[in-house]
C-alpha cells in the first residue's frame, strides 16, 4: 500500500510537538486540526488550564447568537457601568464615562484590544450565566466564572479555564458554519479576523489571514485561531502554564511557527511533493499563467 507523503509530514509535526512539550520548562498543550482532511494532533489537549482573554471568544459568540435571536440589539447604545471599568488591557478605562458605544463597538474593543472594561460590559449585556450555558453545551471543559480583573474572585480560586481542545472546537465550529448558522458564524469570524497584537500573528507572514484571540495569565499564555490557507486551512490552539522561565509567550509564538511551517508546506505542495502551480518557479520566477491549467 502506498504511503502518503503529506501524512508523513503531518506525523513529523506530531512528533515535533510531542518533543517540544516534553522538553519545555513548564506545561504545553496543543491542538492542531487539518480542516481539509480532519486529521488532528493532540498534545495534552484535554488538560484544563487558565486561558486568560481567550475566553472572550465564547462571549463574542453569545453576543452574536443573542443578536441573531432578537434578544439584544448590538447596534443600540450600551452604557458601561462604573463597576465594569477595570485596569489591565484596553483603553475604555481612560475614556470619558459618557462616551456612547454600541454592543458591536464593545465587542470590537474586546477582541481587537482585549479591552477588559468592554469585556465586562459585554458579559453584563448577555449574562454570565448564558455564556456559561453556551460553554456547557459546546465545550463543557471550559468555563467563565468571573469577570476580567476580578482579583478577589481570583484569590478565591475562581479562574476562567479551557482546554486546548475546547478552544480549537470554538473556532472549528465557526469555520464549519455550525454555530447557529453560516451567517452568524461568519459574523463572529469577521470580528476575530480584525488585525490584533496576537501571538499566532507574530508567527505568520503578514499576508496570511488568521482569525484568533490570544490570552494570558501570570506564568502562561494562550492563543487559538483559524489560519485560512488556500488548500489546507487549519485550526491551531496553544496553551502554556507553569512557566519555569519567562511567561510562556515565546513558547506560543515558536510553537505556532513550527505548526505553520508544516501546514504551509502541505498547502504549497501536492501529495507526492511537487509544488502547486502558483508555487512553481522557472529560472527562479513564478509563472502565474500556468495556474489556470492546474485548476
Amino acid at each position: 500500500m502506498a504511503v502518503d507523503a503529506g501524512a508523513l509530514l503531518f506525523d513529523r509535526l506530531r512528533r515535533a510537538l510531542d518533543a517540544r512539550a516534553g522538553d519545555l520548562a513548564g506545561v504545553l498543550a496543543v491542538t492542531v486540526i487539518d480542516l481539509r482532511t480532519g486529521a488532528r494532533i493532540a498534545v495534552n489537549e484535554d488538560v484544563p488550564l487558565g486561558c486568560g482573554s481567550s475566553i472572550k471568544i465564547p462571549i463574542l459568540m453569545e453576543l452574536y447568537r443573542q443578536h441573531a435571536a432578537g434578544l439584544i440589539d448590538l447596534d443600540a447604545p450600551c452604557p458601561v457601568a462604573p463597576p465594569n471599568r477595570v485596569d489591565g488591557a484596553g483603553v475604555l478605562q481612560f475614556l470619558r464615562p459618557d462616551l456612547v458605544l454600541t454592543g458591536r463597538d464593545l465587542a470590537t474593543f474586546m477582541i481587537v484590544l482585549s479591552d477588559n472594561t468592554a469585556t465586562n460590559a459585554c458579559i453584563d449585556l448577555v449574562g454570565m450565566e448564558r455564556v456559561q450555558a453556551l460553554l456547557a453545551e459546546l465545550t463543557p471543559a471550559a468555563s467563565l466564572v468571573r469577570k476580567m480583573q476580578d482579583y478577589r474572585a481570583a484569590t478565591r480560586g475562581l479562574e476562567n479555564v479551557a482546554t486546548a481542545s475546547a478552544m480549537a472546537e470554538w473556532v472549528r465550529l465557526l469555520w464549519a458554519g455550525e454555530f447557529v448558522s453560516r451567517e452568524v458564524s461568519d459574523q463572529v469570524l469577521r470580528v476575530l479576523t480584525y488585525r490584533k497584537e496576537g501571538l499566532i500573528n507574530r508567527a505568520l507572514p503578514v499576508a496570511v489571514r488568521v482569525a484568533n484571540k490570544p490570552g494570558g495569565l501570570n506564568g502562561g499564555k494562550s492563543d487559538v485561531g483559524l489560519v485560512d490557507q488556500r488548500r489546507r486551512p487549519y485550526v491551531v490552539s496553544i496553551m502554556t502554564a507553569f512557566a519555569l522561565r519567562g511567561d510562556g509567550e515565546e513558547t506560543v509564538v515558536e510553537t505556532a511557527r513550527l505548526v505553520h511551517d508544516h501546514m504551509n508546506a502541505l498547502d504549497r505542495y501536492k501529495g507526492m511533493g511537487g509544488p502547486h502551480i502558483e508555487h512553481f518557479t522557472r529560472d527562479g520566477h513564478a509563472d502565474p499563467a500556468l495556474e489556470a491549467e492546474e485548476e
